[in-house]
């Protein structure tokens, strides 16, 4: 299996280089047959038969690898993705595996070709909704489940693929929580993030920088634009808990700590 839930990044140093500006790429579900080259001199022929779908390499074998959806409309009419998952040069597959949510999450496996080899192996784990960062050498998988998105990060270290961070919404949607896996791949380290920092995940996350305001927490509304809210703090957000519903904030230039809902911060 090429997924590795124990895979564990000590003070997230494997990324505290990365370039700024990374690119982004979501890659385009195709229609079938489909036709690629993973390496120079292969030829790759995806198709569908009686709603299988099959997969034959150079003119060899031709072996089924998943089923057409035809209850997913134009989401399963296009059920597969050819791209440089693991960024070692080479196309690779990934064949939908299932839809949901109403035709939100796609489900993939992801098939690596292995150069030389005339095989792909699988990631066991299903990917959803693909985002590929090749100058971060990282995957995110997004699926959303009631009102809250959620995203698994996934590193590719030499062509081997690692789940390093889970996301998920807090209930202020401009807020993800990160959790990192221990070495055991059980939850450990807890980070807080804004959104746009998921949008170009570049580098280390640092604590999210937000304004605290306690009439927020009663549910007023914010002091007109142009009035002084006097009990407005700038506050870091150190972790987050009750499935995002509370957040642990340190005013800037202080040792205070303390939870409060998630509805006491906002994001400028």
């Amino acid at each position: 299996m090429v997924l590795k839930t124990t895979f564990f990044l000590s003070s997230l140093a494997i990324v505290s280089n990365l370039i700024a500006g990374a690119s982004r790429h979501e890659p385009e579900p195709q229609k079938l047959p489909a036709k690629f080259s993973p390496e120079s001199g292969v030829t790759v022929n995806v198709s569908v038969k009686k709603e299988k779908i099959r997969m034959q390499i150079d003119g060899g074998k031709t072996v089924e690898i998943g089923e057409m959806d035809s209850s997913g409309g134009i989401a399963g009419a296009r059920p597969v993705i050819v791209a440089d998952f693991n960024f070692d040069g080479a196309s690779d597959l990934a064949v939908l595996d299932g839809i949901g949510y109403n035709g939100v999450n796609m489900f993939y496996r992801v098939y690596l070709w292995e150069k030389g080899q005339l095989r792909f192996r699988e990631v066991k784990a299903p990917i959803s909704n693909p985002v590929l960062y090749k100058d971060l050498s990282l995957i995110v998988s997004a699926q959303r489940s009631g009102p809250r998105w959620y995203q698994t990060l996934y590193r590719v270290v030499k062509g081997e693929i690692y789940r390093y961070a889970d996301a998920q919404m807090l209930n202020n949607p401009e807020l993800w929580g990160l959790v990192f896996p221990d070495e055991q791949g059980q939850p450990g380290k807890h980070a807080v993030v804004t959104a746009t920092w998921l949008d170009n995940p570049v580098g280390a996350p640092k604590p999210a920088e937000v304004d605290y305001s306690p009439p927020l927490c009663n549910g007023e509304k914010a002091p007109a634009k142009g009035v002084v809210d006097k009990q407005k703090r700038r506050v870091q957000l150190l972790d987050f808990r009750d499935e995002g519903a509370e957040v642990q904030i340190q005013v800037v230039g202080t040792k205070e700590k303390s939870w409060v809902s998630a509805d006491c911060v906002s994001v400028k």
